[in-house]
């Protein structure tokens, strides 16, 4: 038996070995009431201040390559036609024609590859003529896959309990991956039509809520993943952390942040100091009500006279150096 004890007495028993999902939400069960416990230690033998927080965020990158439109529809592709074949050879829809085309995208695929390496001018043209064949293909694909989902339905009735399981699970899953292969498709049409800023695109259908995230380093511009918001005190304590799906602004995530930190600190800190993606007047007006002393916002974009004059002062640019390098603060520095 697995066991994992809460530290109020509460018992948790699973027979080994536990569901990989199940473990992950106990783990992350204890993981917050260790850290909770931890602040709690650091509060009473006064290891943890807290007068200063630091604000970030992060990019935590999904295990993909790098999304190309004709890569994505094979993807889509290749797991709807591997989901079909286990389908029919359970006895689901076995009679319904769906014809594999993989190798049809996999000649797609090549030809794209074949031009790429040319570094002619044509290049683009033979990428974007390759990409309107993998989307007609991607089109046959799905329509005869939903066919397939709309006629296996009945085999669950007609079958054994562990074989109808089978089925359900797999039009579960084949009913997963049309609709991403459908969102594919429509962001794919756009591309075609020249359109390259599309708002919520998909970039893997095995990681569905994973974003391009523009992070503007020189190795990385575009990182793909997740956002994750950190909270920190001077002491270097993470107080407060948060996954994000997408790519949500990071203006719009400072002031549940703070109120986070708050909570398990205690105390309102007397410095907070973010970096540009949290820098607005709506969240420093928030800070100012919340009695912080000194607020070090640097504002995005172009700013007046009177506001570069703010930023430029001592104590701000000290807060800036400081939130930008992490380090412990000195001794007898305010």
């Amino acid at each position: 038996m697995l066991r994992l004890r809460h530290p109020q007495g509460s018992l948790w028993d699973h027979l080994l070995p536990p569901q990989a999902r199940t473990l992950s939400e106990e783990l992350a069960t204890v993981d917050a009431l260790l850290s909770d416990e931890l602040m709690r230690k650091a509060r009473e033998r006064k290891l943890l201040r807290g007068r200063k927080l630091r604000v970030d965020t992060t990019v935590i990158q999904a295990p993909i390559e790098h999304p190309a439109d004709i890569g994505l529809l094979d993807d889509g592709v290749r797991v709807i036609t591997r989901t079909v074949k286990r389908l029919q050879d359970a006895g689901a829809a076995a009679r319904t024609a769906f014809r594999d085309r993989t190798r049809t995208i996999k000649r797609a695929l090549r030809a794209v590859g074949q031009a790429l390496r040319g570094r002619t001018g044509e290049a683009k043209a033979a990428v974007e003529a390759q990409t309107a064949r993998a989307l007609r293909v991607a089109r046959q694909v799905v329509r005869q896959a939903e066919r397939i989902k709309a006629n296996s339905r009945r085999a669950v009735q007609h079958l054994d309990d562990r074989t109808g399981r089978v089925i359900h699970q797999g039009r579960q899953k084949l009913a997963t991956m049309l609709r991403l292969t459908r969102r594919l498709m429509a962001q794919t049409e756009q591309r075609l039509q020249g359109i390259r800023s599309i708002p919520d695109r998909l970039v893997s259908v095995f990681n569905p809520e994973a974003r391009p995230i523009c992070r503007g380093k020189l190795s990385a511009k575009t990182e793909f993943g997740y956002k994750a918001l950190i909270t920190e005190t001077e002491e270097r304590m993470i107080t407060h952390y948060q996954v994000h799906g997408g790519n949500p602004a990071d203006s719009d995530l400072l002031q549940p942040a703070f109120a986070a930190h708050v909570q398990v600190i205690g105390r309102t800190p007397e410095v907070v100091a973010t970096d540009r993606g949290f820098g607005s007047k709506a969240n420093e007006a928030f800070l100012a009500e919340q009695r912080v002393r000194k607020i070090s916002l640097p504002y995005p974009g172009r700013r007046s006279e009177q506001r570069c004059a703010h930023e430029r002062q001592r104590w701000f640019r000290r807060q800036q150096r400081r939130r930008a390098a992490g380090s412990h603060d000195q001794p007898g520095q305010p």
